[in-house]
């Protein structure tokens, strides 16, 4: 908690975390023509989270690959209610291409875990990924919204609800290395954030490696009109 409250006015050059958002949303609605107005009660905010290797094997799965940390996203989750003081209804936390698996939702769900009550700290905060199929997780749904790319053999995908109905969205990557031997960062994030597979999407990622001047579906991604909902990628 204390480490995000450190980023976040360092950030926004404040000593005040409320200060520290409230220079972030008036700066983000200025630049995107809405006005200089801060967060507004019963605006949706989306937090894309990084649960690339919840792609197979059941919801109780454990295993070493990194992934989201629940830790972080908590005090991402402390900072919006209790801070900025948006309605838990209106946050919700997706991959739309992977599973939620169960270590990561009962540790960013409740307030301790393991313990004995299990007792909830986000009860009403929207946890949503590719199947729906687990205890407080729901499943993405299809906008008629899509994101067409300029190279590769996939043409276009399809984003989901809580990408296009969200006010603003947050994006939270891990800076790890890729399969490909590259390091990503934010953009490639934004992969699990369609709903069909990501797999074919590949062959488009390393042509950048290989010909010169040739874009990446990371451009196609941030250059689409839904990155106008981003207001951090941290």
């Amino acid at each position: 908690n204390q480490m995000y409250s450190d980023g976040l006015q360092q950030l926004a050059g404040v000593d005040d975390d409320y200060d520290a958002w409230d220079v972030l949303f008036h700066y983000f609605n200025i630049e995107h023509g809405k006005g200089d107005v801060g967060y507004q009660p019963g605006e949706k905010i989306s937090i894309k989270i990084n649960m690339n290797n919840g792609y197979s094997g059941p919801y109780t799965s454990e295993y070493d690959d990194v992934d989201a940390n629940p830790y972080v996203v908590k005090a991402l989750l402390r900072q919006l209610r209790d801070v900025v003081g948006v309605a838990e209804e209106d946050i919700t936390v997706y991959d739309a291409s992977r599973k939620l698996m169960n270590w990561f939702y009962n540790r960013a769900y409740y307030e301790e875990y393991p313990a004995d009550p299990l007792v909830p700290e986000f009860s009403d905060v929207h946890f949503v990924d590719m199947f729906g199929g687990a205890e407080g997780r729901e499943q993405v749904v299809a906008s008629d919204e899509r994101v067409y790319f300029a190279a590769g053999s996939c043409a276009y995908r399809t984003l989901p609800t809580v990408v296009t109905e969200a006010d603003y969205m947050i994006n939270m990557p891990i800076t790890k290395r890729h399969v490909y031997d590259r390091v990503t960062l934010a953009g490639k994030n934004w992969f699990g954030t369609w709903m069909e597979d990501v797999y074919s999407v590949h062959d488009y990622h390393t042509m950048g490696f290989s010909q010169m001047g040739n874009p990446a579906p990371q451009v196609d991604l941030v250059a689409h009109g839904s990155s106008s909902r981003v207001i951090s990628s941290r």
